[in-house]
């Protein structure tokens, strides 16, 4: 988006450029030393870019000269597509730890507490449609701790109406000795 006369003179740089980036070029063009960095650079209407830069040495470094060509490519698209990809990976690693709890724990206030951790952070991430799952998969989990405790319950039901249904039968067997 810059005329070459335009280039000579214009900066850059802006508020999301890395400065240390920027002097990393620098200290590699002042020693003769290639260098490739991916810098966030500005257009002159204002809008932002990233920016994949290779810089290279066209000859020796002459004391007060500098020679050198810097190829730069826009890879805007690429970072952006980075981006999604591990805004996608951290909400897959919410999700998988929040089932891994899920399926371990028999304990409600645990369930509970995992749940409410993981949807504020995909809620945060913008991630509705991974929250929804999240409330899919903890619905899941509560049925799933509902019916364990009521395995339970009629587990320990039934141990004490065998237990009694024994002492009823010891007591018909003495009754008919």
């Amino acid at each position: 988006g810059y005329s070459r006369k335009e280039l000579e003179h214009a900066s850059r740089l802006g508020p999301l450029t890395d400065k240390a980036s920027m002097h990393a070029m620098l200290e590699s063009m002042r020693n003769g030393e290639p260098l490739r960095t991916r810098q966030r650079l500005y257009r002159p209407d204002g809008s932002g870019y990233w920016a994949d830069i290779n810089l290279r040495p066209l000859l020796e470094p002459t004391p007060g000269v500098w020679r050198w060509i810097a190829i730069e490519r826009d890879v805007t698209e690429e970072v952006e597509r980075e981006g999604l990809m591990a805004a996608e990976l951290d909400a897959y690693a919410t999700l998988a730890s929040a089932a891994e709890t899920f399926l371990d724990s028999h304990d409600k206030e645990r369930l509970e507490k995992t749940y409410i951790g993981a949807r504020q952070r995909l809620i945060a991430a913008a991630r509705r449609e991974a929250a929804q799952v999240l409330d899919s998969m903890y619905e899941s989990a509560l049925r799933r701790l509902t019916l364990y405790e009521e395995s339970i319950e009629r587990r320990n039901e039934t141990a004490a109406h065998q237990a009694h249904q024994a002492d009823v039968m010891a007591l018909l067997a003495h009754d008919i000795r």
